[in-house]
């Protein structure tokens, strides 16, 4: 049987110097071979996952969201039920890597993470630096009311692999908990390297290993 999936494009999916195409069909040929759904959303009885494009023409690599995705973000989470785990999906990142608060973030970032805030969004899955880690929100966008998750994926394939292995993130849900591990590859095969249990207590994620 087929393994549900939802994507999201990055910024190499919109052609860099073919100028006609990035600015005037920059995601044609992603809504060709790989979907044409820009928006996408699974939903489970346990949690919904929404997927939002960041990629954009005129910062092609920092990415950005639109006020109208933000509202759609505000009408998917603050719809759902509490006890629903929302999961958002983007390529680029919100928070930076804890040993480095350089790199861009997505454009109107913060102005996001206040509606996932209010929506009680639960993690924020990206990729984009080449990196894995996972953190709390809060310690970068330290004004929000309650800790939201962020998983960042590193290259599972790609030879950018910014000194890390090759990896990729398993994420298991057993409400109230949930498992983050990262699987790199050896060599040989992928392999666990860490793996890290939360637990939401009181509406906060609190790591219990």
């Amino acid at each position: 049987p087929a393994v549900p999936q939802l994507t999201v494009p990055g910024n190499h999916d919109i052609p860099l110097y073919d100028i006609v195409r990035r600015f005037f069909a920059p995601l044609n040929r992603y809504k060709r071979y790989i979907t044409p759904d820009l928006s996408p959303r699974f939903d489970h009885e346990q949690f919904v996952v929404l997927g939002v494009n960041t990629a954009r023409s005129f910062t092609w690599k920092n990415g950005r969201i639109s006020l109208e995705q933000i509202e759609h973000i505000k009408q998917t989470f603050c719809g759902l039920p509490f006890a629903t785990f929302k999961v958002l999906v983007t390529h680029h990142p919100f928070v930076p890597p804890p040993d480095d608060p350089s790199p861009a973030l997505v454009g109107r970032g913060r102005r996001a993470i206040d509606v996932l805030d209010a929506c009680g969004a639960d993690l924020l899955l990206a990729g984009h630096l080449h990196r894995h880690y996972h953190v709390d929100a809060k310690t970068h966008h330290v004004r929000i009311k309650r800790t939201i998750l962020v998983a960042q994926a590193g290259t599972a394939i790609s030879h950018r692999r910014r000194d890390e292995p090759n990896a990729y993130n398993l994420i298991t849900l057993i409400p109230p908990q949930v498992e983050i591990q990262v699987r790199a590859w050896t060599g040989q095969r992928f392999e666990p390297l860490t793996s890290t249990r939360y637990a939401k207590i009181e509406n906060h994620w609190t790591r219990q290993e």
